[in-house]
């Protein structure tokens, strides 16, 4: 584990300028999935550089895929060469108590164990994508991420002829009878049955990997979902040749459907964007403009949340349609206009105000709010009154952090911050923003330490904290940080301007 100190922090100064967050996240693991399985080579701009989607990288090329990806300002950018050959041999049954009938399409490469890290996203998405391929695969995981369940995706995969068994040597236990978590044992057939499902639940890619699975069944699948959620798997799938329609809350696709290489340029990452806006807000003098931001509503929870505190966060849209461009940010409920071409694409400005006030976050609002929790529990230590996370158990999913520890990191920065029964409560904190120096430090008090635990999400978050409001903080986990966001520190470098330049520009303005 390593330690970050306040000899690591950025000097207190304004944010001002303009920036490009990194590659959305889920975008760029969909992204490079959909360039491994399309016929050909497709052109990549923009992917996130984090561990995880490098994560994905690895598990597509071990698949056969060629990438030749080459790190630039705005993320990862180059050629990924498909993963599917010509012609190959099929899979063997070794592992399958019934043998598998013969494939008429394409086949992969031999069996294989594929190590997925500490990602659920990229599980998910080869769970869905190679649900259709006669090929047999294990996949592997971390320890964390061999906790969770993926039940949710397993069982209307099983329902449409995918073969997951419990992936260790020896286990013939269905997963469907419970055995769901990692390692998985996968073989694929080809054609899948089609499927009408309607999901329940609000983890992330299940629509995606169900989709991916849809393009080897036969007839017309349907997902349907009860809220919104980010439209980027029906954006990138139409950008591979993928005939696709939405109606509702409703996507149907008629299969099966092959991939045909493309140009994608990947959007920027909103819960990027979201450390950024929060940092202007909390810092005197700041105001930022974050440009070429992926806007789906259901990905501006964050935003809402932060107008309703009173922070100054507006959009700017450019190409593409975002509701209410009065700059205000529109529900997620109204984000449905049945343009499965849409990229919700645009810039949020952020600027500093020296008064906020606290608020009620619902239940419903954090199911949407799980990677910026943290983030807004941090706005709230400088808000008037009391804010509530009225229910801060979706912290407690095995890859997220749990609230005590947030909790204890929000205390450490002198905050009254309690958890009651699900409810997170945060009062007024101690510390100051720093660059007001509106409260006298006391220089024997020992400096607070931010523990993470591991989370990439909330060691970003105490980058935030010992940036914005107590530079002598320590950090731990600060490698973890690294692994998420590589150039987070450079990018608040690049906006950081010195206090005199922020009050000149303020008089001359």
């Amino acid at each position: 584990m390593s330690m970050t100190t306040s000899s690591n922090s950025l000097p207190a100064s304004s944010l001002r300028g303009v920036l490009r967050p990194p590659g959305d996240v889920s975008m760029s693991h969909l992204a490079v999935v959909l360039a491994a399985f399309a016929h050909g080579a497709s052109e990549l701009k923009g992917l996130s550089d984090s561990a995880d989607v490098q994560g994905t990288i690895n598990a597509v090329c071990q698949l056969g895929a060629i990438a030749d990806l080459h790190p630039e300002p705005n993320g990862l950018s180059g050629t990924l060469i498909s993963a599917i050959p010509a012609t190959g041999d099929l899979a063997t049954d070794s592992d399958f108590d019934e043998p598998l009938a013969a494939n008429t399409l394409d086949s992969l490469i031999e069996p294989l164990d594929i190590e997925c890290g500490s990602s659920a996203h990229t599980v998910r998405l080869l769970l869905g994508v190679l649900a259709g391929y006669a090929m047999a695969v294990r996949l592997f995981g971390d320890e964390a991420l061999s906790r969770l369940s993926f039940g949710h995706l397993i069982r209307p995969l099983l329902a449409m002829g995918a073969r997951i068994n419990r992936g260790v040597l020896g286990c013939r236990t269905p997963c469907g009878k419970g055995a769901d978590t990692l390692p998985l044992l996968q073989k694929g057939y080809f054609p899948l049955r089609s499927l009408d499902h309607h999901l329940t639940t609000s983890i992330p890619q299940l629509k995606d990997a169900l989709l991916l699975a849809a393009l080897r069944a036969e007839g017309l699948t349907s997902i349907s979902e009860t809220a919104p959620s980010p439209n980027q798997a029906e954006l990138l799938l139409s950008r591979f040749g993928i005939n696709l329609t939405r109606e509702g809350q409703t996507v149907r696709v008629m299969g099966p459907q092959s991939l045909a290489p493309a140009t994608v340029e990947v959007l920027g990452d909103p819960s990027k964007a979201a450390l950024f806006a929060v940092a202007a807000a909390l810092i005197p003098g700041s105001d930022i403009t974050l440009c070429d931001v992926y806007l789906h509503p259901s990905r501006m929870g964050f935003a809402r949340v932060m107008q309703r505190m009173g922070a100054d966060i507006r959009i700017v849209p450019n190409n593409g349609i975002v509701p209410n461009n009065d700059s205000k940010l529109g529900s997620a409920k109204t984000c449905d206009d049945g343009d499965v071409h849409n990229p919700y694409t645009g810039s949020l400005r952020a600027r500093y105000v020296s008064e906020l006030t606290g608020t009620t976050i619902s239940a419903t609002e954090s199911a949407e709010l799980v990677d910026e929790i943290s983030l807004l529990a941090l706005l709230a230590t400088q808000a008037r009154g009391q804010t509530i996370f009225a229910d801060s158990s979706f912290l407690r999913r095995p890859l997220n952090n749990t609230p005590e520890t947030l909790c204890a990191g929000l205390q450490a920065l002198g905050c009254d911050a309690t958890l009651r029964d699900k409810a997170l409560v945060i009062g007024r904190a101690g510390v100051k923003p720093s660059g007001t120096r509106a409260r006298k430090q006391n220089k024997t008090a020992p400096a607070p330490v931010l523990e993470s635990q591991g989370n990439a999400q909330l060691a970003l978050v105490w980058t935030v904290a010992q940036r914005a409001l107590c530079p002598g903080a320590r950090l731990n986990d600060a490698d973890v940080a690294q692994a998420a966001y590589p150039n987070f520190l450079a990018d608040l470098e690049s906006l950081s301007v010195s206090a005199a330049t922020a009050a000149s520009d303020r008089v001359t303005g």
